[in-house]
C-alpha cells in the first residue's frame, strides 16, 4: 500500500494550510496576494511541515503502556502511520526541502 494509517495527513494538511491561508491572506489583503507574495508560500508550508512532523511523530512514537493485571510495561505494536514506506514525521522534512528547492529555482 501506499499510505498506512494516517498517512494520508501527509498530505491533507500542508493542502488544508494552503487553503487556509489562501483565503485569509486574500481576504485582508487582496485577491492574489497569497499566490504573489514572495513569502507568504513559504511560510505557509514551514508551518505545515512542522504541524506534519509533530502529528508523525505523536502518531508513530506511543509510548509503552503497563497492564493493569500484572504491572508489566507491554509495547504493543501500534502501526506505522506512513506514504511510500516513508513515516509520517520526516514527510515534514520533505515538504520543507520540496518547497525550499521550488522556491529557489
Amino acid at each position: 500500500m501506499i499510505m498506512k494509517g494516517w498517512g494520508v495527513l501527509g498530505i491533507v494538511i500542508p493542502f488544508t494550510c494552503a487553503l487556509v491561508s489562501n483565503v485569509i491572506l486574500d481576504s485582508i489583503y487582496g485577491s492574489g496576494f497569497y499566490k504573489n507574495d514572495e513569502l507568504a508560500v513559504p511560510l505557509t508550508m514551514l508551518i505545515a511541515s512542522i504541524a506534519v512532523y509533530i502529528v508523525g511523530d505523536k502518531l508513530n512514537n506511543k509510548p509503552p503502556t503497563t497492564d493493569s493485571e500484572t504491572g508489566l510495561r507491554v509495547e504493543k505494536k501500534a502501526a506505522i502511520h506512513s506514504i511510500y514506506w516513508i513515516p509520517l514525521e520526516y514527510w515534514g522534512f520533505i515538504v520543507l526541502f520540496v518547497v525550499i528547492y521550488i522556491k529557489s529555482n
